[in-house]
């Protein structure tokens, strides 16, 4: 049922086109030339206005994007004064004492493993920054792939985990031959953040558990923990840099880093990490690899 129509293009002053100004009306009109005259001059203020709206706009979101970029370099450099001087501060303590000639060797003993332990941490603290800073640059983990079992690995990470903290529980279950073509320092890594982070929120009371299977192709690995819950608003940041909202006890440390790290890790290997968290089971976190199969010898 139209009977008049006009249009008119709408261009960006650099010619980029945006869309067409269209008049439609049912009743048939003679469409002068003064009037197309005015409908193009109409149109050209319209696809103006535009663009400097979608300036406005792009200006704005830049704007808030400094200041978030401000806020977070600002609070980073605080977690990681934080986090790096209260294990220089347990290091300096503890070799003051070791000056000391009257302690005892086993005393001396005990505070060399402390200094030993506290420079581990500061170790893996500083090795996430630079992982952290070299995939936000837009470069990926680097792994060196070579054969190796991942019962080996998990043994020998668990091994120095429920040694550094003996009052810590740590079950370890595996199934199926867990052989294959991984970066063993990066999987040491992957496993070294999780039980980290299951000793820093769960129960410390209940067991960690840590369950490694084999199933068509691929290797499970999952750890456990029986702490609160994660809501799911919290959830969806947990593998975001920097990120420590979901920080809730006192003693908690670290740059907001480790899960960050343990994913980008993974998805080095082509593999994929997810979390569940229930009251059935506690907090689960789930990494899977592919199998990449190598000969091994009989």
């Amino acid at each position: 049922g139209i009977e008049s129509y006009a249009a008119v293009p709408l261009f960006k002053l650099n010619g980029d086109y945006i869309g067409t100004l269209c008049a439609l009306d049912t009743k048939p009109n003679d469409l002068s030339e003064d009037i197309l005259e005015t409908f193009e001059l109409f149109g050209t203020l319209i696809a103006y206005e535009l663009e400097f709206e979608e300036r406005s706009r792009e200006k704005t979101e830049a704007l808030k994007l400094s200041e978030q970029s401000n806020e977070s370099k600002a609070r980073f450099m605080s977690i990681l004064g934080h986090d790096l001087r209260s294990p220089l501060n347990t290091i300096v303590m503890a070799a003051n004492v070791q000056k000391i000639d009257k302690i005892s060797s086993d005393k001396k003993t005990e505070l060399a493993n402390t200094i030993l332990k506290t420079a581990k941490r500061m170790q893996y603290l500083i090795e996430d920054l630079l992982d952290t800073t070299q995939s936000l640059q837009g470069n990926k983990i680097l792994i060196e792939r070579k054969q190796i079992d991942l019962n080996d690995v998990c043994k020998q990470i668990i091994n120095e985990f429920t040694t550094a903290n003996p009052t810590i529980i740590i079950d370890f279950y595996s199934q199926g031959n867990c052989q294959g073509e991984w970066d063993e320092g990066r999987i040491g890594q992957v496993l070294s953040n999780l039980l980290s982070n299951a000793i820093s929120y769960g129960d410390i009371r209940k067991p960690i558990k840590v369950d490694l299977i084999e199933d068509c192709g691929e290797v499970i690995l999952q750890v456990n923990n029986q702490g609160s819950l994660i809501a799911e608003d919290v959830m969806k940041n947990l593998f975001t840099p920097f990120w420590r909202g979901a920080r809730k006890k006192a003693n908690s440390s670290g740059l907001g880093l480790g899960l960050y790290v343990v994913k980008q890790i993974v998805e080095s290997h082509n593999g994929e990490v997810s979390v569940k968290s229930n009251k059935e089971y506690g907090t689960t976190f789930t990494v899977k690899f592919k199998i990449r199969f190598a000969e091994f010898p009989n």
